[in-house]
């Protein structure tokens, strides 16, 4: 009787000693993606950047019906969203998904100094999408650059529609 019950603890710990190997090794040959965790990068959409050396920001996003909405002045449109920030180098904020609103054709963009900071104006560059467009504003006697893209650009392949920066 003790000779099978010695087999029988010999095989139980055979088997924890090596369930942790044979583990590990069909880990191994399964890839190493983990569960759970997303790959950075966006595979729609588009980015804007904002440079700010001399203080915080705020970032506008206006939703127009056409263009010509977007170019009647600095505020026209529907009010979206804004961002703010502060001193900063390359921030990148993505928008990836589309206004809700089924009327609006272009998101207009623009940069403003935030409350309380030194009063400057905002350049704007042009990223790599061939619909976005560049628009200037004379707002209380300061001008204000604006970046306008069409909502079409939302299901294009991601990439940078345009930087605003101080410097």
């Amino acid at each position: 009787m003790s000779r099978g019950f010695g087999a029988l603890f010999f095989i139980i710990a055979a088997f924890f000693i090596a369930a942790p190997f044979v583990f590990f090794i069909v880990n191994l040959k399964t890839g190493s993606e983990v569960k759970g965790v997303s790959v950075p990068g966006y595979s729609k959409g588009f980015s804007v950047v904002v440079n700010s050396s001399q203080g915080t920001w705020d970032l506008y996003q206006y939703g127009c019906v056409d263009f010509n909405e977007c170019r009647e002045s600095l505020f026209s449109g529907k009010k979206i969203s804004m961002t703010s920030g502060g001193e900063t180098r390359s921030y990148t904020l993505p928008f990836v998904e589309a206004p809700k609103s089924g009327d609006i054709s272009y998101v207009k963009f623009f940069v403003k100094p935030g409350w309380g900071s030194v009063q400057r104006i905002f350049s704007v560059d042009v990223g790599s999408f061939s619909g976005a467009i560049t628009a200037e504003f004379d707002t209380e006697g300061k001008a204000v650059n604006a970046l306008v893209v069409p909502v079409e650009a939302f299901m294009a392949p991601h990439f940078i529609a345009g930087s605003f920066s101080d410097q």
